[in-house]
């Protein structure tokens, strides 16, 4: 558990984190958002005890971080993916941390293996790629199996793409300013998403060379009509409900019916994953719309 009081940290005259109280209790996700430069790296570099608090405090497990007697097993972070020497192979980087911190030389071969890293354990940190180093680094933190685990967030379009056809209501970038931040957590507890279907379209057109490719159509495709099918395809082009009746010449109401008809039909939670379907399936490519037949 982390519980942070009255912290504050300022650095002269500017005030990075002023008065913070929170507490974060065993067995929950936490997010901690907020835009660039409101202090959340300082905290939590104050949570880990890099940096002093000017006032208030702030303990893991009921203990200032320096008095943990085997920190990495109680606590795992990841501020900073290049705090690595780029001349050590990623194995002989683990296991630098792992021998100087008791634990066991063969959890380095078992978290190299939870973050995908086997095929290059061997090679030298300093020529991974970004994504290679933040694996790296979340093998890190994984190391000593810790009870609490502390990661930054990163703007890649491949964790976010990921994180949509896992099923996501949406993504922002930490630096989207509060008043968004509120309307999409409000967004999302109503059920709504919170990412635009042309923002989506952008994600998916990146990766959709990557995407399986299926000689056969998914079972459940054959069950929408003609016209719920084109509705689809404008719902994978990014078009809104609106957009769609004007282009159908039918009600909104109408294309309100059909866009339910298809989420229970296809399984489907919300127009994200339609628009990741329409893409899956190849109903709708980046150079635009697929052909299909056209309802009477």
């Amino acid at each position: 558990m982390i519980e942070a009081r009255g912290l504050t940290k300022r650095y002269g005259d500017k005030v990075a984190v002023d008065g913070l109280s929170f507490t974060v209790r065993p067995g929950r996700v936490t997010g901690f958002l907020g835009p660039n430069g409101s202090g959340k790296t300082t905290t939590m570099r104050m949570i880990l005890g890099v940096d002093r608090p000017t006032a208030g405090s702030v303990t893991v497990n009921g203990k200032p971080f320096a008095e943990l007697y085997s920190a990495m097993r109680e606590v795992g972070a990841l501020l900073d993916v290049t705090a690595v020497h780029g001349g050590r192979s990623a194995h002989a980087h683990l296991l630098c941390l792992a021998q100087t911190n008791g634990i066991p030389r063969s959890r380095v071969d078992e978290v190299i293996g939870i973050v995908g890293l086997e095929d290059v354990a061997g090679k030298r940190s300093k020529g991974f790629s970004l994504g290679m180093s933040q694996r790296l680094g979340i093998a890190a933190a994984l190391l000593g199996d810790p009870d609490v685990l502390m990661l930054t967030t990163f703007d890649l379009d491949e964790y976010a793409f990921a994180a949509l056809r896992a099923g996501a209501s949406g993504f922002l970038l930490k630096s989207a300013p509060p008043e968004e931040l509120l309307y999409a957590i409000r967004s999302v507890h109503n059920g709504d998403s919170v990412v635009a279907p042309s923002t989506t379209r952008r994600l998916i057109g990146r990766f959709l060379p990557h995407l399986p490719v299926t000689g056969e159509p998914p079972p459940g495709l054959t069950a929408l009509t003609a016209r719920e099918r084109q509705v689809l395809v404008e719902v994978g082009s990014g078009l809104s409900n609106a957009e769609i009746a004007a282009l159908l010449h039918i009600s909104e109401a109408t294309v309100k019916t059909h866009v339910g008809h298809i989420m229970t039909k296809l399984c489907l939670r919300d127009r994200i994953q339609a628009v990741v379907y329409a893409y899956e399936t190849g109903l709708v490519t980046p150079q635009g719309r697929a052909t299909g037949p056209t309802p009477q």
